[in-house]
């Protein structure tokens, strides 16, 4: 038999089993005697879960060495059926952790987190429940008032609903009860919370469908479902980069705004800084609220083409942005497109044009590309003001 064995190979028809893997996730439940016992979400290199679950007897051993994030080789373990209305993953068998079960610590086989998010589409087109909890990832986009419901048994449960969404407004109604309903209020409270475009991952959920509704409810018992906003993931970079085009393309419209009141110049010179994002309410009475940063590094530039300003379709009413290499200095600034040259005249009377050499945007590095690599010797020439 080979050193170790793979989850997903794990039979209850034998034993001698050894599998090296992570501890996901733990934590604590009761039994029905109500002694304290815990569970634990086991993972292998390849992604694969397993339930694994403690008694009572054996809990003080298991609860010290089977710490969360770390990776353990385990051996001469029991398996039984993994009942459906308890299952927490996909695996039809679950570790049972007694007397005789060998523990030991190993280095990190992969540093992946184990996260595999389910899409908003995919939860709808299925015509019935998820039977294990799976994991999301969305922008927060409502958050109600925390609420007690109280059941026939006269249990007062705290709970919160909140809405997701995904890249294309797909949205996703969701319930918290109990502790996680407080941890969640009080996140979505906070600075990153606040934020219109706070990205949160929701782990390890059920999908609950009713007959009228259909929700994303956190596991009953326990802090197997958690719930975080941009936590540090590639997957959440990621989406933030998604985000972040789809923000460009929907809300990167420009307008002017302009302050007749003399007497509030330095309130507002001092509530609007360039680079910073606010909302304003308002607009007789303006009142500013700075937003925490959306996540996008763009910096809004819609540069026009040189063969639009020579043919007449640029509007030049406006301003606009132009992108060239510099080659001449002096009291016309000339720049070049990929091998056009043009004559750019600055008079910056009312202070809101920029000059940027070679500024770290992609547009510019694109370009770069595009004029080293251009053969064009056709020169033409025009004057831009702003």
């Amino acid at each position: 038999m080979r050193e170790y064995q793979m989850v997903h190979e794990l039979q209850s028809w034998e034993d001698g089993w050894t599998i090296k893997v992570k501890i996901l996730k733990r934590w604590g439940a009761f039994d029905a005697d109500g002694l304290h016992v815990m569970n634990f979400i086991l993972v292998d290199e390849n992604g694969c879960r397993i339930s694994a679950y403690v008694g009572n007897l054996n809990l003080s051993y298991f609860e010290y060495v089977l710490q969360e994030g770390n990776w353990v080789q385990l051996s001469k373990f029991k398996l039984i059926p993994s009942k459906w209305e308890e299952r927490t993953t996909r695996h039809v068998k679950q570790i049972i952790l007694d007397g005789e079960t060998k523990v030991s610590s190993i280095r990190p086989l992969t540093r992946d987190p184990f996260l595999r998010f389910v899409d908003f589409s995919r939860v709808y087109n299925k015509p019935y429940s998820h039977l294990y909890p799976v994991d999301f990832i969305g922008v927060l986009d409502h958050v109600k008032n925390m609420v007690t419901i109280v059941y026939p048994d006269d249990k007062s449960v705290p709970t919160l609903r909140f809405r997701i969404k995904d890249l294309e407004n797909c949205t996703l109604n969701c319930v918290a009860h109990d502790d996680l309903a407080y941890e969640i209020e009080g996140k979505c409270k906070g600075p990153v919370g606040k934020s219109p475009f706070a990205i949160c991952v929701l782990t390890d959920w059920l999908v609950k469908k009713n007959i009228d509704e259909m929700t994303i409810e956190n596991y009953k018992e326990g802090s197997l479902s958690r719930f975080a906003i941009a936590p540090p993931l590639d997957e959440v970079k990621s989406f933030g980069i998604k985000l972040a085009k789809k923000i460009t393309e929907v809300y990167g419209c420009k307008i002017q705004a302009s302050m007749t009141n003399p007497v509030l110049v330095s309130y507002y010179d001092q509530a609007l800084q360039e680079g910073l994002w606010n909302t304003l309410h308002d607009f007789v009475n303006t009142t500013v609220k700075r937003l925490y940063e959306i996540p996008t590094d763009t910096q809004f530039m819609s540069f026009s083409e040189f063969e639009d300003i020579l043919d007449g379709t640029i509007d030049h009413k406006y301003p606009i942005d132009l992108l060239g290499a510099v080659v001449h200095v002096g009291r016309l600034t000339r720049i070049k497109d990929y091998g056009l040259d043009w004559i750019l005249t600055v008079s910056d009377a009312r202070g809101m044009s920029r000059f940027l050499f070679d500024p770290h945007i992609v547009e510019v590095d694109k370009f770069k590309d595009k004029y080293f690599n251009s053969n064009k010797t056709e020169n033409n020439d025009i004057e831009i003001k702003d």
